[in-house]
């Protein structure tokens, strides 16, 4: 997969990389300067890269790990005898990794920590099959990657820590259904790293304005208010039509709400929402209202619009 390194090789410009294959390893990124092919059994060495927010969570495996900080900072935490606690260490510190230690690390600086890893090829062939060539663009992985990891890292033997033993040191990552456990490489990106989007206090106050935006007048038109019945009326909408749009309203309030819990059903609430306010925005428009008329429809469909904004970029 990678050319054999030759025989006294030198590489310059380690830290800002080389022209190497980048392997995307669920967020952080390796690229080797020894591969295990070349190494004949011996040792193979990676420049390796965690981004910021990123954290690689609690895992084991039989080969022993050095890691020679280039640049940037990093937390470090080994479970042992002693008490479990993040140590940090920056450029030119040196971090060594007995086989079987459980470890975990995670960058919560808003800089890259660049850094060489020396381990065993075997540890180096497991990259090999876990990695994807890397885009440069941050992304979730696929259902695909993460059932490779998964099923890699248990042909190898390695442990992978599960998500309560992660959240008990401080890493939260999402669950992978089958079979394994699901830990792997999590990566937290938007307003507050590390935290569940339902736990970002920005995007409980939308999702709470945008459900209230929903309910208002969803309300009335269900409870069947002159003010909804004249305007349906005035846009030429049937009133048994208009209160189907209340119950619409009513059902996208209820995904929003519950999105907290289950993102995804937030963001289908969210984008049908954004969609019926368009339409009503053009509404308003054919039936040549001005901006005092368009205003509430205006003003929910921002909120919308900084809900999708939130979601999509966390």
């Amino acid at each position: 997969m990678h050319p054999l390194t030759s025989s006294g090789e030198i590489i310059h410009g380690v830290t800002e990389g080389t022209s190497r294959i980048v392997l995307d390893v669920l967020g952080p990124t390796v690229e080797f300067l020894t591969s295990p092919a070349a190494a004949h059994d011996d040792f193979c060495v990676m420049r390796g890269v965690i981004p910021p927010g990123v954290a690689v969570p609690l895992h084991s495996h039989d080969a022993t790990e050095v890691f020679f900080v280039l640049s940037g900072t990093k937390q470090v935490l080994t479970l042992g005898s002693e008490p479990a606690e993040w140590v940090e260490v920056r450029a030119g510190d040196y971090v060594h990794v007995p086989r079987g230690t459980r470890h975990a690390h995670r960058n919560v600086s808003g800089e890259p920590l660049i850094e060489l890893v020396i381990t065993t090829a075997r540890l180096g062939n497991w990259f090999e099959e876990v990695g994807t060539p890397d885009t440069g663009t941050r992304r979730p992985p696929t259902p695909d990657v993460l059932a490779n990891f998964l099923a890699v890292s248990r042909k190898f033997g390695y442990w992978l820590g599960s998500p309560e033993e992660n959240a008990a040191v401080g890493i939260r990552l999402p669950e992978v259904t089958g079979s394994g456990s699901p830990g792997h490489f999590s990566r937290s990106r938007g307003p507050v790293p590390g935290r569940p989007l339902g736990e970002v206090p920005m995007f409980v106050a939308v999702s709470l304005l945008l459900a209230a935006a929903c309910l208002l007048p969803a309300a009335g038109k269900l409870l069947g208010h002159p003010k909804m019945r004249q305007s349906a009326a005035r846009f030429g909408i049937r009133w048994r039509h208009y209160r189907l749009i209340g119950a619409a309203e009513l059902a996208a309030a209820t995904g929003i709400l519950f999105g907290l819990w289950w993102h995804p059903l937030g963001l289908a609430a969210a984008a049908g929402m954004a969609l019926l306010l368009f339409g009503a925005v053009i509404t308003h428009r054919r039936a040549a209202d001005g901006g005092k008329e368009m205003a509430p429809a205006l003003l929910a469909l921002a909120i919308a619009v900084a809900y999708l904004a939130i979601a999509l970029s966390s």
